[in-house]
């Protein structure tokens, strides 16, 4: 039932709006490595590990070269770990012999749940959870023991960080592993090290770095715990489920203990996020692991506090809890969430429109590296280093720009500079160089963070070779936040730009993800 709830709800985002932006980065990896065998974020580009999910990079780039779209593969992966997940939810309860109304309730509530709510956008949290619950359940349920070392090696090849997920399970399953079989789980042990160790000689021969450059960029700054702030929003929203996850775990188990082990790990993983940038954490996908465990817990202590409680008014007040946990996870950003997907921002829309006008020799600098790197052709620059090696390891500045002469940039100021197309609130304008240099003189200060640094890095290059580019201001949902330079005399014409943003703002070029991809 959760599946096909969520499937039908993914299959309605796709077929009447989009992804979200930084979901059509890992796309654009999967798409080209699926055309040219080439991991790389331009066409012939150099190869460059700015997809972190390198297994799921991998499957939707198997599902590309069959002619399934990458959006298409996203959901069906994730209706499979959402399906998973349900199952292991569903075992645990009928374990306990929960009655059919509490499985069905926690089966509809599943789709709803904030990270879930991030697959809907493309990415891969559900899947990622799926796998860690998965692993999780077999340690506390003493089944399959000889699986957890496969399965941690699998999570870490998913995701950077189920390498914290997947060493601490392993560890676990080893002190649990009966004397009779430890032998042959240390042999896997040394299958799953093997393989990783594989895997990081052929990154570190292949992309000459030892760290994805997202993880490059997201822990530089000028702060020691620059996730805290996320981890704490995370802990404010998510608090009582956590609460309740480790009360129903301690209820529902005979060895509570071994409850308190199994969350180790999630916990690291929690205290891990805390030191890196937490950008685009959409529903809190980072913290994906966490969340259905704690769902899964909390299931299970629900069942078999219902079971044990008496007739009338104490089950009457668990009945409530089902129905606040069905309302609290969650209507409201759920909401937000569709609107998100569905809401006809120009932005979904701009770069579909372009493409036809588009050079292939065009070069296109971004501060938002999904969208225009995966509808427009020609080569994509991302400023802010999650893509591109050289502003990874070095920040963009304005001599860089200089160097790369881009045919077209996209700026997206987030509140650095104040700018505005007047009363009337246009979809877009020009923006003269004088506008631009008062806004800039009462722009906020730098810092250490990777986005910042790329903002000022245009601001400065723009001001500096104000003439070179023609400047055009677009209202990006109610702000106006988004500023397009085009190069005078380069490969975009101006012209063109302007077409394609009228119709991005028209009814008629408001097309879906599977009409562009259909249309490509």
């Amino acid at each position: 039932m959760a599946a096909t709830i969520f499937a039908g709800i993914g299959y309605n985002v796709l077929a009447n709006g989009h992804l979200h932006e930084d979901a059509y980065i890992l796309f654009v990896y999967a798409e080209e490595f699926a055309r040219s065998g080439r991991i790389s974020y331009n066409p012939g580009g150099p190869p460059t590990e700015g997809a972190t999910d390198f297994l799921w990079m991998v499957a939707l780039a198997g599902f590309y070269a069959l002619g399934i779209p990458s959006g298409i593969a996203a959901l069906m992966l994730n209706t499979l770990g959402v399906g998973l997940i349900a199952w292991l939810i569903t075992s645990g309860l009928r374990t306990h012999r929960a009655p059919v109304w509490l499985i069905a309730a926690l089966a509809l509530a599943l789709p709803f749940v904030w990270f879930v709510q991030s697959g809907y956008g493309g990415f891969s949290a559900p899947f990622f959870a799926s796998i860690a619950l998965l692993i999780a359940v077999l340690l506390i349920e003493q089944r399959g023991l000889l699986w957890v070392p496969l399965l941690s090696l699998l999570l870490a090849l998913l995701r950077p960080d189920g390498v914290i997920l997947g060493v601490g399970f392993t560890v676990i399953g080893l002190a649990f592993c009966p004397a009779h079989r430890r032998r042959r789980y240390l042999i896997l042990c040394a299958a799953a090290v093997l393989g990783g160790a594989l895997y990081f000689l052929w990154r570190w021969r292949y992309f000459g770095a030892f760290l994805p450059l997202p993880l490059l960029v997201k822990s530089a700054g000028d702060r020691t715990l620059l996730g805290l702030e996320k981890t704490l929003d995370y802990l404010s929203t998510h608090g009582w489920l956590l609460i309740a996850g480790l009360a129903g775990g301690l209820i529902a188990h005979q060895r509570p203990r071994r409850i308190a082990i199994v969350a180790l790990p999630f916990i690291a993983l929690l205290v891990f996020l805390c030191f890196g940038l937490q950008t685009q954490n959409i529903a809190f996908r980072f913290q994906a692991p966490l969340t259905a465990f704690a769902v899964y817990c909390a299931a299970i202590g629900l069942a078999v506090a219902y079971r044990t409680a008496s007739p009338g008014l104490p089950r009457a007040a668990l009945l409530g809890a089902v129905a606040g946990f069905l309302a609290i996870n969650d209507a409201r950003y759920f909401r937000f969430e569709m609107r998100a997907l569905l809401d006809g921002n120009y932005s979904h829309f701009f770069p579909i429109a372009l493409a036809p006008s588009i050079s292939d020799r065009a070069v296109v600098a971004v501060t938002e590296a999904g969208r225009m790197a995966y509808w427009l052709p020609g080569t994509t620059v991302d400023l802010v280093g999650l893509n591109t090696a050289e502003t990874a390891v070095n920040p963009p500045d304005a001599a860089f720009l200089a160097r790369l002469e881009p045919d077209m940039i996209l700026l997206h100021h987030g509140g650095v500079v104040r700018l505005t197309c007047g009363d009337e609130n246009p979809p877009f304008c020009a923006l003269s160089q004088e506008e631009l240099a008062l806004a800039y003189r009462q722009a906020g200060g730098r810092s250490g963070e990777r986005v910042r640094q790329a903002q000022f890095a245009i601001l400065d290059h723009l001001l500096e070779r104000v003439t070179d580019y023609q400047l055009i201001l677009v209202r990006n949902g109610w702000l106006y936040d988004h500023v397009y330079a085009v190069k005078r005399g380069g490969l975009i014409d101006q012209r063109d730009v302007a077409s394609a943003l009228e119709k991005s703002f028209s009814p008629e070029g408001k097309v879906s993800y599977l009409q562009a991809t259909a249309a490509r």
